[in-house]
C-alpha cells in the first residue's frame, strides 16, 4: 500500500510572531505532501488535525493561521458549500471557537448530519498548539451520539481524508467557499458564524489596487485574480 509522507512548516510564522514556532496536535506544524495526498494510507501519523490543516493550506495560508491564531481570531469558519442551489445541496464546514475545534457535512437545512468535535490542550506558550483532544459530549452521527474517543478519532480521519481525496480547496461548479471571523476588533456575533471575509486579508492592510491573491498591481483592462467563493 502507497504511504503518505509530510512536508515540515517548521520555519512558518504567523505574521508579526517571528519569535513563536507554530504546532499543531503537540507537535510541530507540517502538512501533507502533495504527491502522496491521493495515496490511500492508514498511516498511523495521519490525524484530523493534520488533514485540516493541509486543506486549509492549500485552499489559502491565511485560513491556516486563522486555525491556529487563536490570540487575534476568537473564532473562524470555512464553508464549502456543495450542488448550490439543488436539492441535494450540501455544505462542508471546519471551525474553531476559542480552543475547540468543530468540523463536519450539514444538509440542505444545515442541520449537522456528521459533527466531530475536539478540544485543543493548550500549552503554556502556545494556546493552540496542543493536543486535539476528542470531544464526545459534541461528537454526533446523524441522531446519535458518539461515546467513544476512538470513534471520533476514526471519523475525524474519514473525514479529512474525503477532503483530500475530492480536492476540496479547489472550486468547481455549483461550488461555493466562504470564510468568517470573530475578534475582538471587529466584534463577536454568538448567533453568526462572524464576518465574512476575504482570508488573504486578515494580516495586511486592504488596497484595492492589488490582486488579493498574486499581489501584482492591477494593470488597465486586466481583470484581477479573486480566491475562489469570495
Amino acid at each position: 500500500m502507497s504511504q503518505i509522507s509530510f512536508r515540515s512548516l517548521a520555519d512558518l510564522r504567523i505574521p508579526g510572531r517571528p519569535d513563536r514556532p507554530l504546532t499543531l496536535d503537540g507537535k510541530p506544524l507540517s502538512v501533507i505532501e502533495e504527491s502522496t495526498r491521493d495515496n490511500n494510507s492508514d498511516a498511523l501519523e495521519l490525524t484530523a488535525a493534520i488533514g485540516v490543516a493541509t486543506v486549509l493550506h492549500d485552499w489559502c495560508l491565511e485560513a491556516l493561521f486563522a486555525l491556529l491564531d487563536i490570540d487575534n481570531w476568537f473564532s473562524f469558519t470555512w464553508i464549502l458549500t456543495l450542488n448550490q442551489g439543488a436539492e441535494n445541496e450540501g455544505k462542508i464546514e471546519i471551525g474553531r471557537i476559542r480552543n475547540q475545534i468543530t468540523m463536519g457535512t450539514l444538509g440542505k437545512d444545515e442541520h449537522w448530519e456528521v459533527m466531530m468535535t475536539f478540544d485543543i490542550s493548550p500549552l503554556e506558550d502556545n494556546p493552540s498548539g496542543g493536543l486535539w483532544v476528542p470531544n464526545i459530549k459534541e461528537t454526533m452521527l446523524g441522531n446519535r451520539n458518539v461515546e467513544d474517543k476512538a470513534e471520533v478519532e476514526k471519523m475525524g480521519i474519514s473525514f479529512v481524508k474525503d477532503l483530500l481525496a475530492n480536492r476540496r480547496w479547489l472550486t468547481g461548479k455549483n461550488m461555493r467557499h466562504e470564510f468568517f471571523v470573530e475578534s475582538p476588533n471587529i466584534g463577536v456575533d454568538p448567533w453568526e458564524d462572524g464576518m465574512r471575509m476575504n482570508p488573504h486579508w486578515l494580516y495586511e492592510t486592504l488596497d484595492l489596487a492589488k490582486c488579493t491573491t498574486c499581489k501584482s498591481t492591477a494593470e488597465s483592462g486586466k481583470s484581477l485574480n479573486r480566491l475562489a467563493g469570495t
